[in-house]
């Protein structure tokens, strides 16, 4: 699939910014709105529908129209599958999506033998026909748009998406519809969690978020637009943004199998590979790999976007970019890498000209989403945790992230 999707991140369609533009000032609106509405809304789903829209928009030409739906209400929410619940269509809809992984996950752990434990029903089944009531209808619109204009003779008037793509070369409407699931699922919920996850830790660390905003003011001014030339020179947010990547990979596992036949990996030692047997399944824990103190320090778990400024790392990650992998690496990089680092950077610098500073409200997370207080008797992050973060395929805070934002006046 990421040869299909890689044409579709050049850097000419990643450096317009026109969806980015109209988005991000819905998503300012609809922010404003719940802000001077509700005592706390809930930053991480306003992220999670913003990054739907931008991608429905950028990859299928669709106006998913996310922000546009009933937000979840401070004291009313309920505890969804990954955050929090609404019980319109759309909620229904975000629901099922996010069940979905939360069973292929369960599903993964569990291993070949998990359809013992589905005998009599598939549990997956309900969520897919309501996926499907949600994503047919717009498929089979593109399908019949993109026919009228061949038998017409008319040229589109905006330039080819990936649905287009899907269309042109996948003849079966449920292999498009599986192929852009596949491809919202990365696009929607993993720029989505390294945002709400920079917000969380600017509630936990003030004084990054105050250098943040005069960095943010210091590139863009108080009202100016990022561009994709600014948004790469914009050298303190991007160690945010690798920091909290660092720490909250939104990909906290991955999977890769050898080929058939043995081979080896490279390990310390160059005379002494590590032998790997043939079709063997190998799992990646960037989380694990990200806190790594023989690789970071002894402050590996503490947020200190400072050590990505620092020559010493730049060096390290040169002889040793294993390290740091949030993206992976290789033939199966993320080939949407660069426009999800470009679109959260380009929300987040203009949340930040407008609002001075972010308080967490955890009065507000649903029942069952707060932290276990077990938890402060653990080492590492978990004894300073605020929120609680959970994975099912994607990294996201259960409940949701609960915030109120203070308007910047002057």
């Amino acid at each position: 699939m990421a040869q299909v999707t890689r044409p579709f991140f050049v850097r000419d369609r990643i450096s317009d910014m026109d969806i980015m533009d109209r988005q991000s000032e819905k998503f300012l609106q609809v922010l404003a709105d719940a802000n001077t509405s509700y005592p706390a809304f809930d930053i991480q789903d306003l992220f999670l529908r913003f990054t739907m829209d931008v991608a429905c928009e950028f990859l299928f030409g669709i106006t998913a129209g996310s922000l546009d739906s009933p937000l979840p209400i401070a004291g009313r929410a309920t505890l969804g599958h990954k955050g929090s619940a609404t019980d319109d269509d759309f909620g229904t809809f975000t629901q099922a999506f996010e069940a979905v992984q939360v069973i292929q996950s369960a599903r993964f752990l569990i291993g070949d033998s998990w359809p013992l434990f589905e005998l009599f029903s598939d549990k997956s089944l309900g969520m897919v026909t309501t996926i499907q009531s949600w994503s047919r209808p717009n498929i089979e619109r593109a399908i019949r748009e993109a026919k009228d204009a061949r038998e017409a003779g008319v040229p589109r008037n905006r330039a080819p998406t990936l649905l287009d793509h899907l269309i042109e070369s996948i003849a079966e409407p449920d292999d498009v519809q599986f192929e852009l699931l596949n491809v919202l699922m990365a696009a929607r919920d993993t720029t989505g969690s390294v945002m709400a996850f920079v917000i969380y830790l600017l509630c936990l660390h003030p004084d990054v978020a105050q250098r943040l905003r005069s960095h943010v003011f210091d590139v863009w001014g108080k009202d100016g637009q990022p561009s994709y030339a600014t948004i790469q020179k914009s050298e303190y947010m991007q160690a945010v943004l690798n920091e909290t990547l660092r720490i909250f990979p939104p990909v906290a596992m991955g999977v890769r199998y050898s080929r058939s036949k043995p081979s080896s990996l490279p390990s310390d030692d160059p005379n002494r590979p590590f032998f790997m047997p043939g079709s063997t399944q190998i799992t990646l824990l960037p989380t694990d790999i990200h806190r790594n103190k023989a690789f970071w320090g002894e402050d590996a778990d503490e947020f200190r976007p400072d050590r990505w400024l620092d020559p010493a790392l730049k060096q390290a990650l040169a002889t040793n970019p294993q390290m740091f992998i949030p993206f992976f690496q290789g033939p199966r990089i993320c080939p949407g890498q660069q426009f999800a680092m470009a679109e959260a950077t380009y929300l987040l610098a203009r949340i930040l000209q407008k609002y001075r500073k972010f308080e967490l409200c955890p009065e507000y997370q649903p029942a069952g989403s707060r932290p276990p207080s077990e938890w402060k008797q653990h080492n590492g992050r978990e004894a300073i945790e605020k929120c609680w973060p959970a994975s099912a395929f994607t990294l996201h805070i259960k409940g949701g992230l609960w915030v109120r934002a203070t308007l910047d006046t002057a």
